[in-house]
């Protein structure tokens, strides 16, 4: 990412969700889906993630399908609450070290202010 550059600035709605979307990994975003289902978000996407044991095998898979925004709402799962999980887990993520994420969240600080504001300081997209 070039230093000073912004690549979620001008965005809004889901769009800017999901640019400001942590790293794929331990701090993706996780949201219970139902039947040992998540809905997971990173960088990556937004993928619908089950685990499986197949009866033939003896060892778990892991099975993803892409979901898309209309499907994150009508879980009730909007836009800004994404948005605003996403910034708590860029610091996360930055405070462990993951360079991308600290490097986005001094690129975007602006907007990650703004974003911020709307979270109401929680933090949880609720306020």
């Amino acid at each position: 990412m070039e230093a000073g550059y912004c690549p979620c600035e001008g965005r809004s709605g889901w769009g800017l969700a999901l640019c400001l979307a942590p790293p794929r990994g331990e701090y993706e975003l996780e949201y219970p889906a139902g039947s040992g289902a998540v809905i997971a978000i990173s960088r990556d996407g937004v993928f619908l993630r089950q685990i499986r044991a197949p009866e033939t095998l003896p060892f778990m898979e892991t099975v993803e399908r892409p979901i898309s925004e209309a499907e994150l709402e009508r879980r009730g799962i909007t836009w800004l609450r994404v948005a605003c999980d996403s910034i708590k887990a860029l610091r996360g993520a930055a405070g462990s070290g993951s360079r991308l994420a600290r490097g986005l969240l001094e690129a975007c600080s602006g907007v990650v202010g703004e974003v911020e504001r709307l979270c109401g300081g929680g933090g949880d997209g609720e306020g």
